[in-house]
């Protein structure tokens, strides 16, 4: 089977698209990034999901949460729909996606969404994307996004919006 050559488009310091498309490992210009989003994913309990990486996946067998590239033509919330169905099978249209705030770094431009489940899903993990995954209390996720296991960039950009997702997990009931 062929492999699919993902595409991206390149996006302004703001998020905005700058009409350019790459290829996936393509380099990026000064002032230009990629678009990626993370996904916090909250059970009923108030519990915060974390999966581990396939190990062909760089880098692999490393913790994190739900997130990936944003392919070109698709919006951030798509990209978010798309990436928590292929990673966990997760999908149900009364999901409801919260954007958090956007971070940028040195070739990315984040887009954080926090979703909270409507019912208890089995996961699918998607085959070659995740091998593992477990919930864990909101105290237990931010000792843990801190621990060499987890992938340290993902924990630093989940660190800058902790206060936020705390308050969503009080507002929602589920703390």
């Amino acid at each position: 089977m062929k492999q699919e050559i993902e595409k991206f488009e390149v996006l302004d310091r703001f998020g905005h698209k700058t009409g350019k498309v790459l290829t996936r490992g393509a380099n990026l210009e000064e002032d230009s990034y990629m678009g990626i989003v993370t996904i916090i994913v909250v059970n009923k309990e108030g519990e915060i999901l974390i999966t581990k990486r396939h190990p062909n996946k760089t880098p692999g067998l490393m913790w994190e949460v739900t997130g990936g590239g944003i392919k070109a033509y698709e919006t951030p919330l798509e990209a978010a729909i798309r990436e928590l169905r292929e990673e966990t099978g997760i999908f149900s249209e009364s999901l409801k996606f919260i954007q958090l705030r956007s971070l940028i770094n040195d070739i990315f431009y984040c887009y954080q969404y926090i979703v909270f489940l409507d019912k208890d899903y089995t996961l699918k993990l998607g085959i070659d994307e995740v091998i593992d995954y477990k919930f864990l209390t909101p105290n237990d996720f931010f000792k843990f996004i801190t621990t060499p296991q987890f992938i340290s960039y993902i924990g630093e950009r989940i660190l800058d919006v902790k206060d936020e997702i705390m308050v969503l997990i009080k507002e929602e009931g589920r703390a």
